[in-house]
This record gives structure tokens, C-alpha cells and sequence, in this order.
């Protein structure tokens, strides 16, 4: 059984770049914050288009039947009944339980960000959004979860109040994750190759690599 040994110089280099690393990564999140704010506009939807912040010129939907009569609009929402309504994943959407000012409830994908809140009144203004046909009753443990507390009065479609924002977006986690791995790596190799570099020209290290003899 042989037993391979580090060569001293091999060791050190490892040892300082990890050092060098370890520096790396306290500073990396410093500059992520503005780099992940940059990169989840991208994302953003515009005013008034599927899943943005609905302006007034926005038909404003009071039940079922307005839903099902125009392309695009909106819904006033009561900023408590929002705050505790059912939800539950749908394939890939998370919907919820949404009452409309009629009483009737759908269920709507909702970009949190394009809600306005109107703090005097205690009220919600709805993203934009579409009706997006699906049978909903197909999925039973979704539909135990948004039906908890009340029933769904539709459950053939729900309402896009999303549209494409968070669309492929990764998590800050995610993406910082994503990153400094790379980063890391890269810092890792540059630095041990610095590292014995200069050694072997100060006479500290032999070359990593013997050279023929003549």
C-alpha cells in the first residue's frame, strides 16, 4: 500500500488560498445586494400589462360575470380578507382564495409586488389580470387547501394576476449560491498558482513541474 504525501510547498499554497477564499466570501455579499436587484428587474412586469400594477383607465371588476366580459381588469380586494385567504399550489401557480366585491371567490395568481394598497380605505388594488381557462377540481388536495375556510364559487378557471413576473427567477439564496461557487473555484485556482509562483521566484518552492536534467 503506498502512502502519498503533500509536498510542503503544495500544502502552504493550499493553505493561504483558502485564506484568501474565506476573505472572498466575506466580502461577496456586499456586492450581490445590488447586483440581484439589478438582475430581478429584469423580471418586473410593466404597468399595466398581465401581472403589473393596474392604473385607473383598468376595468374594475366586481364579479364573475365582469371577469368573464372583459379581456383584462382588475379587482378591489379587502387588505384583511387578502391577508387570510386559502391558498394552494396548482401545478406550478400559487393561488388563492380570492373574495371579489360581488361575495363570489376564484382562485387568482397574484404578483404581491403589483398589489396597491390604499391604507384609508384598507383595501387592495389587484395586479391586472386575465381568466385563464382549467379544471381546478381535478387536483383534490389543491382543492382542499384553497377551499379550507369557503368554497371556490368557479373552479373551471382562475385568474393570471401574475402574468410572466418572477417568471425563471431565482431566489436571492439561489442566485448568490450560484455565483460564489463559481467565484470561490476560480479564486481557489488563481490564487494558488500566484502563490507558488511567487515562492518559486523568491528560491522558497521548487517548481511543480521538475524540469528535465541535461
Amino acid at each position: 500500500m503506498r502512502i502519498y504525501k503533500i509536498r510542503y510547498d503544495v500544502l502552504i499554497c493550499i493553505l493561504l488560498s483558502t485564506l484568501v477564499v474565506l476573505g472572498v466570501s466575506k466580502v461577496l455579499p456586499v456586492f450581490y445586494t445590488g447586483l440581484y436587484d439589478r438582475y430581478a428587474q429584469t423580471h418586473m412586469v410593466a404597468d399595466g400589462e398581465i401581472g403589473g400594477q393596474a392604473g385607473e383607465d383598468v376595468y374594475r371588476a366586481q364579479s364573475v360575470e365582469d371577469m368573464l366580459s372583459h379581456n383584462t381588469f382588475t379587482v378591489q380586494a379587502g387588505y384583511s380578507a387578502v391577508m387570510i385567504a386559502d391558498s394552494g399550489y396548482f401545478g406550478d401557480n400559487y393561488l388563492l382564495n380570492l373574495e371579489l366585491p360581488s361575495g363570489e371567490r376564484v382562485a387568482a395568481c397574484i404578483n404581491d409586488d403589483a398589489m396597491q394598497r390604499d391604507n384609508e380605505e384598507d383595501y387592495y388594488i389587484m395586479p391586472v389580470g386575465k381568466v385563464v381557462e382549467a379544471d381546478l377540481s381535478k387536483d383534490a388536495e389543491f382543492m382542499d387547501r384553497i377551499e379550507h375556510s369557503e368554497a371556490l364559487s368557479r373552479t373551471d378557471f382562475y385568474v393570471d394576476m401574475n402574468g410572466n413576473s418572477g417568471s425563471g427567477l431565482a431566489s436571492a439564496e439561489r442566485y448568490d449560491e450560484q455565483y460564489t461557487l463559481y467565484i470561490k473555484a476560480v479564486t481557489a485556482v488563481l490564487s494558488f498558482i500566484a502563490f507558488h509562483a511567487a515562492g518559486c521566484k523568491m528560491g522558497l518552492f521548487p517548481r511543480l513541474i521538475p524540469g528535465k536534467n541535461k
